[in-house]
């Protein structure tokens, strides 16, 4: 009983927060029933979910985002994907110890899935990329320099994917910190919100 409310306070928590919020209506959830597809393992990602479920689920649901949420699992991880591709998010319960922090750091991973890179320093390399972490100041400039001149929080921060002498838009982010951050930041919700756009779209 508790893991199906935890399961509601996710969902909770992500049309609750900008720019889902602005969706709600046309966000869909779907309960599954699939143990007997996964199979943990070491390393990341912690579990693995078989061929033939993954591709029973494409063709009942589309391209849609599989949300594991394992209650004995400390590892929460999702593939840098985007909003129109099959992806899994994995939740490790263990790894959070209230529900404010593991609805954070499902927004997080959902990020992630949705196209967001880290924006952490002290965390593994990866490559820098559109739209949150550019490898140059020159790029950040392109890519959201026209919030960074009206907006005071948007900026050129230096600091993400690992690597000191990349740039981020927001000294604090849940694309950064998700336990201190309360939000996705100004120029992380408008990609969102245009990727949201763009696949949901207001003839859907």
């Amino acid at each position: 009983m508790f893991f199906l409310k935890e399961i509601e306070f996710l969902k909770k928590g992500l049309i609750s927060t900008p720019p889902f919020s602005e969706f709600k209506e046309k966000i869909s959830f779907f309960s599954l029933s699939g143990r007997q597809f996964i199979r943990r393992r070491k390393g990341i990602p912690p579990l693995l979910i078989k061929k033939e479920f993954v591709e029973e689920l494409k063709k009942k649901f589309g391209l849609c985002k599989l949300v594991i949420l394992d209650c004995e699992g400390s590892i929460s991880c999702a593939e840098l994907s985007r909003i129109d591709r099959f992806s899994v998010i994995i939740i490790g319960r263990r790894k959070y110890k209230n529900l404010k922090y593991l609805i954070r750091g499902f927004l997080h991973e959902v990020g992630h899935s949705l196209g967001l890179r880290d924006e952490c320093v002290r965390c593994a390399r990866s490559s820098p990329g559109y739209p949150n972490c550019a490898p140059t100041k020159e790029l950040a400039k392109k890519w959201w320099g026209d919030l960074a001149k009206r907006i005071p929080r948007v900026g050129y921060v230096k600091g993400c994917c690992g690597d000191n002498n990349f740039f981020r838009p927001t000294g604090a982010s849940l694309m950064r910190e998700p336990e201190e951050a309360k939000d996705f930041g100004p120029v992380n919700e408008r990609y969102l919100k245009k990727e949201l756009e763009r696949y949901l779209g207001e003839d859907n």
